[in-house]
């Protein structure tokens, strides 16, 4: 398939020829980026590549001349068998909740040959997807190399290089492809899961434009009116069960993003035809399952499943992401439509009562161990992100307001702790804490990280509002059946077990101590 093969501005057959070592790894600030002299960077005036080179000397050639030389190489200077090692982490780890690549496929592609017998002389999308692979798995090593170096910390290096390969190639690309874009995606993850930035912020629109460039929201535009488009080999369902997978990861960045920092999305969800992904399972496997795609009415979005033959926790997750994008943009408006926003509840509630008995907190289907803890993460985050959403409804409902003026340090997690102005008691919103509550009395800590980092925004709420609660729990009149704050400790400890190994797990352990140790939330007359 053409997304697969298109050529980069850089050739097929290009390859760097690897840099100096890491050398000391516990020195910080280190500028991958001026390692490249300025001179030498696509885009600079002396090299002459631009958006807009001259037509007469191809891209192709003036690419090649630029990253052929020796400063511009890329190459990974560790040992293979430790590239191999975190390899094998990032599946076991990262990619049950960024599922991008196919395993089996990955594992004997030309990739992995790559990072197995010359990783010092690799392609420019080969070094730009493993860079961002150990950028991420390399806080779950426990390799000597990362010895003095806390987790959150470890895969900085191969971050940072990432990025300067990324800001080294993005100018020049005409015809971008799926790998190229993976390792966009993986880049976005990595800076966002350090600290929501400007950087990372721009990486993801790049990354949204990316798919659009490739046709990804349209993957399945033929999918319900040609029947011979459901029928194709088991080879072709594989490919393109990538290339949802690779729209989904976006999407989900581009939401996560603009809901946080109460910004418009780039993504228009109204205008995707693209199937909900199946089990991993069942790709890995090649065994091509019938899915759906979500309806932009919420009406209609919340029965995407039903009788569906893709029963994945994932699939049944995205649908109620999909429905809390359209409660968030009811709530950015100034007036919600009355009758959108009772459709919106009424979705909401409908979608509760459909989901299947595995989702229910207290149906014991939900294990931790080796073998089910990508399965049950889902179901977690499901129960959570549903949290969400109804609190998102009943902001909408309520006409309550948020003073976006925050004391948290980070401008784009600042709508997250942002003083709220409730059109009903903060208390109300209890029976949404509770059930936030419970999904953390049965969440294991050893694998709390292993689940997105992201989710902890929802485990402190919307307006922080579960540790609004958890205050006012602590501050009632039945605290002498237990310590005050015990919730506030409970959502605390969860979200320091995401801080341990993610950097944007502090930031919003921060905003949760902020929140706590704020003053007592002054109730409305009448409330």
């Amino acid at each position: 398939m053409s997304m697969f093969n298109g050529e980069l501005q850089a050739p097929d057959h290009y390859q760097t020829r690897g840099m100096a070592a890491y050398g000391d790894w516990n020195s910080s600030n280190i500028d991958w980026q001026s390692l490249v002299p300025e001179s030498q960077r696509i885009g600079s005036p002396q090299t002459g590549l631009s958006l807009h080179a001259p037509p007469q000397v191809s891209n192709s050639e003036r690419v090649r001349e630029t990253l052929e030389r020796p400063e511009n190489a890329f190459g990974l200077e560790i040992p293979a068998s430790l590239i191999v090692e975190m390899i094998e982490i990032f599946f076991d780890k990262i990619h049950s909740f960024l599922p991008l690549f196919h395993k089996h496929g990955f594992t004997e592609s030309e990739i992995s040959n790559q990072a197995a017998n010359n990783p010092q002389s690799l392609p420019l999308e080969t070094s730009l997807i493993l860079h961002g692979m150990l950028a991420l798995s390399a806080r779950f090593s426990s390799s000597p190399l990362f010895d003095g170096i806390k987790p959150p910390q470890r895969g900085d290096r191969f971050g940072q290089r990432a990025k300067a390969i990324y800001d080294n190639s993005i100018r020049a690309i005409r015809q971008p492809n799926l790998r190229y874009l993976q390792g966009c995606i993986l880049l976005a993850f990595y800076l966002y899961s350090c600290e929501p930035d400007s950087q990372g912020w721009l990486v993801i629109g790049a990354c949204s434009r990316l798919a659009y460039d490739l046709g990804l929201n349209k993957i399945d535009d033929d999918y319900q009116s040609d029947s011979a488009a459901r029928t194709i080999s088991n080879l072709e369902w594989s490919e393109r069960e990538e290339l949802r997978r690779a729209w989904w990861c976006v999407w989900e960045l581009d939401t996560f993003a603009s809901a946080i920092a109460c910004r418009p999305p780039t993504i228009d969800s109204s205008k995707m035809q693209v199937l909900l992904p199946v089990s991993d399972h069942t790709w890995f496997a090649n065994v091509p399952v019938e899915s759906a795609i979500i309806d932009p009415n919420p009406l209609v979005a919340w029965q995407t499943l039903r009788g569906c033959p893709n029963q994945d926790e994932r699939a049944w997750f995205l649908v109620i992401n999909f429905l809390l994008l359209i409660a968030y943009d009811l709530g950015q408006q100034k007036k919600p439509d009355p009758q959108r926003t009772k459709d919106i509840e009424a979705a909401v509630a409908c979608y509760t009562l459909l989901l299947p008995p595995q989702f229910h907190l207290d149906s014991g289907s939900i294990l931790f161990n080796s073998e089910h803890f990508r399965r049950s993460n889902w179901i977690i985050s499901t129960n959570i992100m549903l949290q969400g959403c109804q609190t998102f409804v009943r902001f909408i409902t309520e006409k309550a307001s948020l003073n976006l003026s925050s004391n948290s340090k980070n401008q784009l997690l600042a709508p997250l702790a942002a003083a709220s102005k409730f059109g009903a008691r903060e208390m109300d919103y209890r029976p949404y804490a509770e059930q936030v509550y419970r999904c953390i009395r049965q969440w294991p800590p050893e694998y709390i990280p292993c689940n997105s980092p992201f989710i902890g925004c929802l485990v402190l709420g919307p307006a922080a509002i579960h540790m609004r609660v958890a205050k006012g729990l602590g501050s009632g009149s039945d605290t002498g059946r237990k310590p005050p704050f015990i919730e506030a400790e409970l959502l605390k400890l969860a979200l320091g077990h995401i801080a341990r190994f993610w950097g944007i797990g502090s930031a919003i352990l921060d905003l949760a101590n902020l929140v706590a140790n704020a003053n007592p939330p002054v109730v409305p007359n009448g409330s």
